[in-house]
């Protein structure tokens, strides 16, 4: 089979395996929609209730899930941090554990990402705050990039 048949089977397979473990599309307080309705995204997103000013003894937010991958290249984004850069890294086939948290510190909100799985993907953290109390939505989403 020549290369570009494979790779457009490989695109086929991806596309089912995202689709079937993408959410809903989700909004920011903002009402921005994340592109978690669109392939090739999936998202790993919680909609809680924050307010300003967390301290840092308050319950951490997390989120857990399972999820296959097809081998590729993926690009990690992050949902409440606007302004944290775009990380890629080559994904082998297989199934993840995706968690995200969120940890109230004194005065703003620590976020982290791992993905568990054939390789381990920490992708960093982001920090953030809310001004006015309200329910946000936040989390990470996967794109398979092509």
């Amino acid at each position: 089979m020549n290369q570009s048949v494979s790779k457009i089977l490989l695109f086929a397979m991806a596309t089912v395996l995202l689709t079937a473990t993408a959410g809903t599309a989700r909004a920011d307080a903002t009402g921005n929609a994340f592109p978690c309705e669109v392939y090739p995204h999936a998202c790993n997103l919680k909609t809680q209730l924050l307010k300003p000013n967390p301290k840092d003894n308050w319950a951490d937010g997390r989120i857990t899930r399972t999820i296959y991958l097809a081998a590729g290249r993926y690009s990690l984004h992050y949902a409440g941090c606007t302004d944290h850069a775009t990380q890629s890294a080559w994904l082998p086939e297989g199934t993840y554990s995706w968690r995200d948290q969120l940890d109230p510190k004194n005065g703003y909100y620590h976020q982290s990402v791992v993905l568990d799985g054939p390789v381990d993907w920490s992708r960093g953290t982001c920090d953030w705050q809310v001004h006015t109390e309200g329910n946000y939505e936040w989390g990470t989403h996967l794109t398979l990039l092509l």
